[in-house]
């Protein structure tokens, strides 16, 4: 695309990614129980608790790894019959333990996992490999991805310069919002996503915690426009 009788517009996308390794796994806990009435739902829910509080603090944990994240009372329906039937009521609580240092806390969180699912009818759980201090170190990590996806953009403009005849002179514009022209390009933007790769399947043996691809990644796109002549 022309923009004067000598120069040129050559516009990119840069990509940048960059991995870290895990170094904390948390365990997300689920218990709920449907029983005639809520003080009797409330009462195992905090039984099944409390039982769950005493494995991880048996485990090493202490009360600044775990802490409860959402309490819901609803009734509670069942279909049957070509209708909603009310059953009871239920009571619904989300707890969350964090283990630190999970690389050399593997045999401390298989221990957690293997006494939690020994009785799991009233518990379900997932489990998300993640770091410590994660708002500080993903601000650091969307900082380097952003340099390396502007340096990604300036060296595929350069080649395309190059072949051209010509020579880089100025970014004209640098953006992390897709340009409407990009129609077959995903959004821009920071990427977030954590390699977990658990199996979350119990078995009669110990939970298997497998520590490859534990990690956290983050990636970007810029969208570059570059004046060349």
């Amino acid at each position: 695309m022309e923009t004067s009788a000598k120069t040129s517009l050559i516009s990119v996308v840069g990509n940048g990614s960059i991995e870290v390794e895990a170094d904390i796994l948390r365990i997300y806990i689920k218990v709920e129980r449907v029983t005639e009435t809520l003080k009797q739902s409330q009462k195992e829910v905090n039984t099944i608790i409390s039982g769950i509080i005493n494995i991880l603090k048996e485990n090493g944990l202490t009360e600044k790894n775990f802490y409860t994240t959402f309490i819901d009372f609803q009734k509670s329906y069942e279909w049957k019959k070509d209708e909603n039937v009310y059953v009871g009521e239920k009571v619904k609580q989300d707890l969350i333990c964090v283990v630190e240092d999970i690389k050399n806390n593997v045999n401390r969180a298989i221990s957690i996992l293997d006494a939690l699912t020994v009785d799991n009818n009233s518990i379900e759980l997932s489990m998300y490999f993640g770091m410590k201090e994660e708002d500080k170190r993903d601000r650091e990590m969307a900082l380097k991805c952003r340099e390396l996806a502007y340096q990604d953009g300036f060296e595929k403009a350069e080649r395309y310069a190059k072949q051209a005849g010509l020579k880089i002179i100025k970014a004209l514009k640098i953006s992390e919002t897709e340009p409407r022209s990009y129609d077959n390009e995903d959004t821009g933007g920071i990427r977030m996503y954590a390699s977990t790769r658990i199996e979350d399947s119990i078995e009669d043996s110990s939970t298997q915690l497998p520590m490859e691809g534990r990690n956290v990644s983050r990636s970007m796109k810029l969208y570059l426009d570059f004046i060349a002549e």
